[in-house]
């Protein structure tokens, strides 16, 4: 299916924790867990290592998942074989070994865990751990969904929409996501949502009652809640309301969405709909960076570094993440880094690979082709060629943002030097 925002990953890391006490009050529950996981409770200590992955009434911390998930495992517990499945297959607390995280899946899906059973079948199809093999993801999927774990629904749907495995049928895929998003999964939500997105005439109404429904999930609810805060910080199918993004965003983020993390980045950053806070800001770029390595928020974490911003000024630090944004094909990281190198300010001052990471910028969006078209006219990097400055000035002006400053300065420079000849 052509989505609306943002492909996802085949790997699901469903959360299936049961309470452990009448009190709903999440930090009893954790309590209440500990206590009876101490006394040799292995389903205890399963829900645990859910609670300790998937920051459920408690900070994530994945050292303290591996252990609990490791411990019920190793007693037999499928719950704890899929959680301590999950812990090798993304590498959290653990070197990543597929083999492993395969072999955990197996284990907890033979147990009777169909939650491992998706994530088994996640392991055939992208062939991980495993010989690819389309038709035994498929029917693990199958028996996950009739055994409605909405995991499996939601992974089916993607398998229909994609004609992965399966004949492409749009109608089973959206009836399996529908399903999905029943069950609470919320990424089925997201993918009905996403359908209605890409829809000519968009009912910005019915995509929010999906978003709505993704965020209230109790499984990866994460990007829902991030999607709606996109919709509540522009207005569509909302009122316009900032301070509600603000807090539709770090739900999120308490989930792991790294765009979450970065876009409440931002609002403190900034100040947009709370109170500027430039400490909790930059824990926010830090932390969305280190999810994913992502290409914006790595940059935004540099500028910190680079303006001393809610963290001590280190300049070394702000081009290690500019060089991070960069290889990850975000122009404004090649931008900075490139600006780092011709002044040396947290790297050795080198001309070549400046000029390098400016025409880096330049490939991947041509707004920023103006910055060449300057330095070539000028010779500020030792390279003076009128040719190749209208080349660049032409580029930015042809391809380029009309409603960037930088655009109808390209077009103007353009035009000057053309007359000079």
């Amino acid at each position: 299916m052509k989505t609306f925002t943002l492909l996802f990953s085949a790997l699901l890391l469903t959360s299936t924790v049961h309470a452990a006490s009448k009190d709903n009050d999440p930090q009893n529950r954790i309590i209440d867990l500990e206590v009876a996981c101490q006394k040799g409770n292995i389903s205890a200590c399963a829900n645990l290592g859910e609670h300790y992955f998937f920051g459920i009434g408690v900070a994530p911390d994945y050292d303290k998942a591996f252990e609990y998930n490791k411990r019920a495992c190793e007693r037999g517990d499928a719950l704890g074989c899929k959680g301590f499945g999950n812990a090798y297959k993304l590498g959290y607390g653990v070197k990543i070994d597929f083999n492993k995280a395969f072999e955990l899946y197996k284990k907890s899906c033979d147990a009777g865990n169909q939650a491992g059973c998706n994530n088994l079948g996640s392991m055939y199809k992208d062939g991980k751990g495993v010989a690819r093999d389309y038709d035994h993801a498929v029917r693990l999927f199958i028996q996950a969904c009739e055994a409605n774990e909405s995991s499996g629904c939601y992974s089916l749907g993607t398998m229909y929409s994609a004609g992965t495995g399966i004949e492409k049928n749009q109608e089973m895929a959206l009836s399996y996501f529908k399903k999905s998003c029943d069950g609470k999964f919320g990424l089925g939500c997201v993918e009905l949502a996403n359908f209605y997105g890409n829809m000519p005439e968009k009912d910005f109404k019915l995509i929010r009652s999906f978003y709505e429904q993704a965020c209230e999930s109790t499984k990866q609810y994460g990007v829902g809640c991030y999607y709606l805060g996109v919709m509540y910080s522009l207005g569509k199918g909302v009122a316009q309301d900032y301070l509600k993004a603000a807090e539709l965003y770090l739900k999120a983020c308490n989930n792991n969405d790294s765009p979450a993390c970065n876009d409440a980045g931002v609002a403190y950053n900034t100040g947009r709909g709370v109170n500027i806070d430039l400490k909790r800001a930059f824990e926010l770029f830090q932390k969305s960076c280190q999810l994913t390595s992502a290409k914006l928020p790595c940059s935004n974490l540099g500028n910190m570094y680079r303006d001393g911003r809610g963290t001590e000024k280190n300049l070394e630090k702000a081009a290690f993440y500019y060089q991070i944004s960069c290889q990850t094909d975000y122009f404004g990281g090649c931008i900075n880094l490139a600006r780092a190198y011709e002044s040396g300010q947290g790297v050795e001052k080198n001309f070549s690979l400046a000029l390098e990471y400016y025409m880096g910028a330049c490939r991947l969006n041509p707004d920023t082709c103006f910055e060449l078209g300057r330095i070539y006219e000028t010779g500020r990097l030792g390279q003076k060629d009128i040719d190749k400055a209208k080349y660049f000035y032409s580029m930015s002006c042809r391809l380029g943002n009309k409603q960037e400053k930088n655009n109808s300065l390209a077009c103007e420079q353009f035009s000057k030097l053309q007359q000079s000849r």
